[in-house]
C-alpha cells in the first residue's frame, strides 16, 4: 500500500537501504510517499495538511495505519477574514477579524490575537450550542484548522485615536470618519473610535461660500457673551488641533448658566453630534477611562463635564482627586507609568489634546489651578436667542465644516507649524506677561493666542472675513484674553497654600476651637478676637465673668506681634481643613518656607539661618513663628494677597489693557521699589520685561514678583533654611 516500501522475497521486512541497493531511485521512493507529504502534480509546495470544513464543522482527517480516521474538532465552521493592527500612536495590538457559522446563523466577531488561541471564545460569541469536542489536543487542531483554512489572511492597519499622523509621508488629521489632508478627504485611511469618541466625526472640508459661512457661523460663538469667556473658548478650540498643549479650560458656574451647552458648542467643532447631552467626557467616570479618552483625543478638545462634588466626604475627596490626577497629567504632559504581566514597562499615555471641563466647583490646589485656565459663568451671561443660533447652526455641522477647512488649510505646512510653534509661543508670552500672573498664566495666554492668529489668518484668506475685520478681532481677542488672566489671580490666591493656612486659622480661632493668649499665656487684649469667649462662673450671689479660652493655645500674642506654636498652629488649621473637606495640601516645613517667600514672617534667625526664633512665652522657651497680628485681621488674608486677588491696578480695573495702552508705571514696579528692589526691565506692550529677558525661544525671565511661585519650581534664596 502507498506510504510503505515494498516486502522482500518471503515477505520479509525491507529497510531504506535494502530498497536503494535493490536499484530503486529517489523516484520510485517518491512514488510510495503518502498523499499526505507528495507534492500534488504540478505544485510546488505540499498539499494543504489534513483539515476540512463540512456542514456539521471542523473535521481531522487523522492518519492511522493505511489510511486516515475522520475526527470531528467543532460543530461550527469559522474562518479568519482579516487581521486588524489597531495603532493608537504608541502601541500597536493585532486583532483578528472572524466569520464564525453555527448551524445556519453566521457572525462576524473581533478579537484580540492572544484570545484566539485557547480557543474559549466559540460559547461567548456563537453561543452555548458551539461545542469544540473533548479530546487531547482537539482544541489545538480546531485553531490550527480555523488558520490553515483560512488562506492568506489580508491585514489591515486601522488609527484608534483623533489628531495628526505622518502616513505615507504625508501628514494627515484622522477623525471617526476617516483623514483630512492637505487635498481634503484621504482614502484608504481607516480609523476606530470606540464609545464617546466615535462622535469625533469631522465632515468633508467645504470650499467657497460654503466655507465662509460655516467660519462666520463659528465666530458667531464671540457675541454669545462676554468676552472674558467666549473669546478663550474659540481660541481653545482652533488652538487644539494646532499641535500638543499643557493646560486645560475649566467652565465653573452655578447650575442653570448653560455651562454644557456652551462647551457643547466648542465639542461640535470636531463632530455635530456632540451636543450637551452627548459629551465625550464626564467627571462621574472613572479615573483610568477618563485617562484612555484624553490620550486617544489627540489634537481635539476632550470635554469632560459636570464637575460637581457632593456625597461622602470620601466621595468628595475621590472627585477631587481624579481631577488633579488628569489636569495634572495635562498640565505635566506626563502620565502614570503601567508595568505589563511580564513587568515590562508600558508606554506612557498622557493626554494628547486640549482639556475642557465644566462644574459648579473648581478643582482644588494652587499647584494645579496654576494650569487651569478657569472661566467663570454668571447668571445671565450667555444670549440665550444667539445660543439656540449657534445651537442650530452647529448641529447642521456648520462648526465641524469650519475645522475641516481650517484644517486642510494647515495640513499641508504641519511640519512647518510645529517648527514655528515653540518660537511664537516665547513671542507672545513676552508680551503676555504680567507679574501678578502666575508663571503659568502667560503661557497660557500666548498658546490661546496663537489659535486665533491662526484661524483669523485663515477667516480672512477664505474671504470669510476682511482685513479690517481680522485686525479689530485680533485685538479684541487679546485684551479678552489679558482680562481672563487678570481674574485668574482670584482663584489661584484662594488656593495659594499659605492664604489657605491662614483662612482655616482664623475661622479655627474664630469657631472657639483654638485660641491665641497674651505673653504670660493669659488673657490678651480683646480677647474675643482671639478664641476667647466670656462666661459666666459661679452660683447665686457669687456669680462672675470670666473668659474661657478656646480648646487649643496656637500662639500668643505681644502688642502687634504673633507668634505661632508651628506645629499646634498646622494641627488645628489641618483639622478644620479636613472637617471642610479640603485640607491643606502642603507639609509643616513647606508651608514655613512660603510663609518666609511671601514676606510673611517678620524675622527669622539669620544666625542660625532658621525660620522660627527663640522667645520666652507663657514662662517657657519656644521656637516660634513670628508674624503680624494683623494677618488674622477681617478674612484672614494678607492684605498683599487680596490686593493680587483684584487685579493688576488693585483697584478693580485691568492692567492689560491692549498692546496699544501701556501703563507709564506698573504697578509691579512700584511693589519692587516698596521692597527696596529696583525697576523691572525694559517696557513691553503689556508691561516691562525682567532684567536678563532672552528673545530665544528656549528660556523667558519672568518680571520679579514678591509674591509668585510655583510650589513644583525650584525656590530660590531659601535653599539654606532650615524651616
Amino acid at each position: 500500500p502507498a506510504g510503505r516500501l515494498p516486502a522482500g522475497p518471503g515477505g520479509t521486512k525491507v529497510g531504506l537501504d535494502d530498497f536503494l541497493a535493490a536499484g530503486h531511485g529517489v523516484d520510485d521512493l517518491l512514488a510510495l510517499a503518502t498523499t499526505e507529504l507528495r507534492p500534488a502534480p504540478g505544485a510546488d509546495e505540499p498539499a494543504a495538511l489534513p483539515y476540512r470544513e463540512t456542514l456539521a464543522g471542523l473535521v481531522w482527517d487523522r492518519p492511522v495505519g493505511d489510511g486516515t480516521v475522520p475526527v470531528a474538532l467543532t460543530n461550527f465552521r469559522a474562518r479568519i477574514v482579516a487581521q486588524v493592527v489597531e495603532d493608537d500612536g504608541t502601541e500597536q495590538h493585532r486583532l483578528f477579524e472572524i466569520e464564525g457559522t453555527l448551524g445556519h446563523r453566521t457572525r462576524r466577531l473581533r478579537l484580540p490575537a492572544a484570545v484566539f488561541g485557547p480557543m474559549n471564545w466559540p460559547t461567548e460569541h456563537l453561543g452555548a450550542n458551539a461545542v469544540t469536542y473533548a479530546g487531547m489536543g482537539i482544541r489545538d487542531h480546531a485553531r490550527v484548522a480555523i488558520q490553515v483554512l483560512s488562506g492568506d489572511v489580508p491585514e489591515l492597519t486601522v488609527y484608534t485615536h483623533l489628531g495628526w499622523r505622518e502616513i505615507d509621508a504625508t501628514w494627515v488629521y484622522l477623525h471617526g470618519g476617516g483623514a483630512i489632508g492637505p487635498d481634503g478627504p484621504v482614502q484608504g485611511v481607516e480609523t476606530r473610535l470606540d464609545g464617546a469618541l466615535a462622535r469625533y466625526v469631522l465632515p468633508d472640508p467645504p470650499t467657497g461660500a460654503a466655507l465662509q459661512a460655516a467660519v462666520r457661523a463659528s465666530l458667531r460663538l464671540l457675541d454669545l457673551g462676554p468676552d472674558r469667556l467666549t473669546v478663550p473658548l474659540l481660541t481653545a478650540t482652533y488652538r487644539a488641533v494646532l499641535g500638543p498643549t499643557d493646560f486645560s479650560l475649566h467652565l465653573a458656574g452655578p447650575t442653570g448658566v448653560f455651562k454644557s451647552e456652551l462647551a457643547a458648542l466648542v465639542a461640535q467643532h470636531f463632530g455635530p453630534a456632540m451636543d450637551s447631552r452627548n459629551l465625550p467626557g464626564s467627571w462621574t467616570s472613572t479615573g483610568n477611562s477618563l485617562e484612555a479618552l484624553a490620550f486617544a483625543a489627540k489634537d481635539a478638545v476632550f470635554v469632560v463635564d459636570d464637575f460637581a462634588p457632593t456625597g461622602s466626604s470620601g466621595d468628595v475627596l475621590r472627585l477631587h482627586r481624579d481631577a488633579d490626577r488628569l489636569l495634572r497629567a495635562q498640565g505635566n504632559s506626563s502620565a502614570r507609568q503601567r508595568m505589563r504581566a511580564d513587568t515590562s514597562l508600558r508606554p506612557p499615555k498622557p493626554p494628547r489634546g486640549l482639556i475642557l471641563s465644566t462644574g459648579e466647583d473648581v478643582p482644588r490646589g494652587q499647584s494645579l489651578r496654576a494650569r487651569i485656565l478657569v472661566l467663570e459663568v454668571e447668571p445671565g451671561d450667555l444670549d440665550t436667542t444667539c445660543l439656540s443660533t449657534c445651537q442650530a447652526a452647529a448641529s447642521a455641522g456648520l462648526m465641524a465644516a469650519a475645522m475641516a477647512g481650517f484644517i486642510r488649510s494647515i495640513a499641508g505646512r504641519h511640519g512647518e507649524i510645529q517648527a514655528d510653534l515653540r518660537l511664537e509661543v516665547a513671542r507672545l508670552r513676552r508680551e503676555a506677561t504680567s507679574s501678578r500672573a502666575h508663571r503659568r498664566t502667560p503661557d497660557i495666554v500666548a498658546n490661546l493666542a496663537i489659535g486665533i492668529e491662526r484661524f483669523l489668518a485663515f477667516a480672512e484668506s477664505v474671504n470669510a472675513i476682511t482685513a479690517a475685520e481680522r485686525i479689530a478681532l485680533a485685538e479684541r481677542c487679546w485684551r479678552a484674553l489679558g482680562a481672563a488672566a487678570a481674574s485668574q489671580a482670584a482663584y489661584q490666591a484662594a488656593s495659594e497654600p499659605t492664604a489657605r493656612f491662614l483662612e482655616l486659622l482664623a475661622a479655627a480661632i474664630s469657631a472657639g476651637r483654638a485660641h491665641v493668649a497674651d505673653e504670660d499665656g493669659g488673657v490678651p487684649p480683646n480677647p474675643g478676637a482671639w478664641g476667647w469667649r466670656r462666661e459666666t462662673q459661679g452660683s447665686a450671689g457669687f456669680e462672675r465673668e470670666a473668659w474661657r479660652a478656646g480648646r487649643e493655645r496656637v500662639g500668643w500674642l505681644v502688642e502687634d506681634a504673633l507668634f505661632l506654636d508651628p506645629d499646634a498652629a498646622f494641627s488645628v488649621a489641618q483639622s478644620m481643613g479636613r472637617d471642610t473637606d479640603d485640607p491643606l495640601a502642603i507639609q509643616p516645613r513647606t508651608l514655613r518656607a512660603r510663609l518666609h517667600q511671601r514676606g510673611l514672617l517678620v524675622s527669622v534667625e539669620d544666625d542660625r539661618q532658621r525660620l522660627t526664633i527663640r522667645r520666652v512665652l507663657g514662662g517657657k522657651r519656644r521656637a516660634v513663628l513670628h508674624l503680624a497680628a494683623s494677618v488674622l485681621d477681617g478674612p484672614a488674608q494678607p492684605s498683599h494677597l487680596t490686593q493680587r486677588a483684584r487685579g493688576d491696578a488693585g483697584d478693580g480695573s485691568v492692567s492689560w489693557a491692549g498692546r496699544d495702552n501701556v501703563p507709564s508705571r506698573p504697578a509691579h514696579d512700584v511693589a519692587r521699589a516698596e521692597h527696596g528692589q529696583p525697576a523691572a526691565g525694559p517696557i513691553g506692550p503689556v508691561g516691562p520685561f525682567g532684567e536678563g529677558m532672552e528673545t530665544s525661544d528656549r528660556a523667558v525671565a519672568v518680571p520679579w514678583d514678591p509674591f509668585a511661585g510655583d510650589p513644583n519650581e525650584p525656590d530660590e534664596g531659601i535653599s539654606t533654611w532650615t524651616a
